[in-house]
């Protein structure tokens, strides 16, 4: 199970969406980190793979796929069946 750790934000001022995030694998030895886009980790998470993010208050809360009412595929996380917005909490990363 890999942990998102960042994300990345392309978007105006109003309006912010996330393109990219930022884990690590600690199951991995040593443990691994790596980027990839929203598109890679939809894929990522089709094939069954699990992520997670941890909260401020150290509770793990998963990382779903979801569709908005014009059928786009993004990203939320889901902790104890309520949506939540978990990774907009998580500190930003920009590629220069």
């Amino acid at each position: 199970m890999k942990q998102i750790v960042a994300v990345r934000l392309d978007g105006g001022r109003a309006h912010k969406h996330i393109v990219g995030v930022a884990y690590v694998d600690p199951s991995t030895r040593p443990v691994t980190a790596g980027t990839m886009t929203i598109s890679g980790l939809l894929k990522r998470l089709d094939a069954g793979e699990e992520f997670i993010v941890v909260d401020a208050a150290g509770d793990v809360v998963e990382v779903i796929r979801v569709k908005n009412d014009q059928g786009e595929r993004y990203v939320r996380t889901r902790q104890d069946g309520i949506l939540t917005d978990n990774l907009l909490d998580l500190p930003r990363y920009r590629l220069d």
